[in-house]
């Protein structure tokens, strides 16, 4: 049986609250549901695939915080936290959150395998300037792979809080008087500038925007809607940099980047990303929470 990342009793209280997350087989999206079921949450992870991306750096890099980089999200949760009264703690939908169809199914999905929606997480992203083969600038950057990013990074969040608030406005309040709790996954790059990164900033700005024009349009619903702004984070996004440039090379790099001394975690943002969906947030909305060791205050 894989470690347990996160006692039950150590962030904030989610017990029985129904989570949606995009993009929670990996990564950040990943650590965020292995965050809430551990504080009580059942999880529906959206995903493309249900199976962890191959990740042996990503493996090396975390080998001092996580034992399991490649037992499936789903197989991790309901093993280490078996629902009640033989529910599964953890369910996979398959989802391209850039088809409407997806996302609506995806949110009917979790109403009928859990009854209700009560926290949807925004976190399915991609950085493809990582994966290109020499740094580009904005006139040299193709077209194709603005359009991709845009499609995922914005137009997956703005359909993810379409259907979202939909189901969220027809069902019966969570006991706490809330509706729900949104949280879109930004970036430090949607607060500040990014040289070599202007499809991927124009993106995470976007979500910085439409986190706060929603939460806006939502407030008198009493839905919470608040973004997460990671600096450089462990995950397999970063592997085509890590491969390209070297792992040892590219630490220190990202080290130096951040004040902290070290590359951001995912276990940093899972932990805030709890606190936003509790009552411990229960007079927050339209915020931008910046997880970053320092990176965007440093000049």
């Amino acid at each position: 049986m894989a470690a347990v990342p996160f006692p039950r009793s150590n962030i904030a209280d989610l017990t029985d609250k129904i989570a949606l997350i995009t993009g929670a087989s990996s990564g950040i999206g990943r650590q965020i549901a292995l965050a809430y079921a551990a504080a009580g949450a059942y999880v529906v992870v959206a995903d493309i695939t249900s199976n962890p991306p191959e990740a042996p750096l990503l493996e090396a890099a975390s080998k001092d915080r996580q034992t399991d980089q490649r037992t499936p999200t789903v197989e991790l949760l309901n093993t280490n936290w078996p629902g009640n009264d033989g529910k599964d703690r953890c369910k996979y939908v398959k989802c391209d959150v850039t088809s409407p169809d997806n996302v609506a199914a995806a949110v009917t999905f979790t109403t009928e395998s859990y009854g209700r929606l009560d926290i949807l997480v925004n976190n399915a992203g991609v950085m493809l300037e990582s994966f290109t083969t020499v740094p580009t600038l904005l006139h040299q950057t193709d077209v194709d792979l603005f359009d991709k990013t845009m499609a995922i990074n914005v137009r997956g969040a703005w359909l993810g809080i379409k259907y979202a608030t939909a189901q969220m406005l027809a069902q019966t309040p969570h006991s706490s008087g809330d509706r729900g709790w949104i949280i879109n996954m930004s970036s430090v790059y949607g607060l500040v500038g990014g040289k070599y990164t202007t499809s991927y900033s124009a993106s995470k700005g976007a979500v910085t925007s439409l986190t706060r024009a929603s939460a806006l349009e939502y407030a008198e619903h009493k839905i919470h809607v608040n973004s997460l702004h990671p600096g450089y984070c462990d995950t397999p996004l970063l592997e085509a940099v890590r491969r390209k440039y070297g792992g040892e090379q590219m630490e220190k790099a990202w080290a130096g980047m951040h004040p902290w001394g070290r590359i951001t975690w995912p276990e940093d943002v899972a932990k805030m990303a709890v606190v936003l969906a509790s009552e411990v947030a229960g007079f927050v909305t339209g915020q931008q929470f910046v997880v970053d060791g320092g990176f965007a205050i440093k000049g």
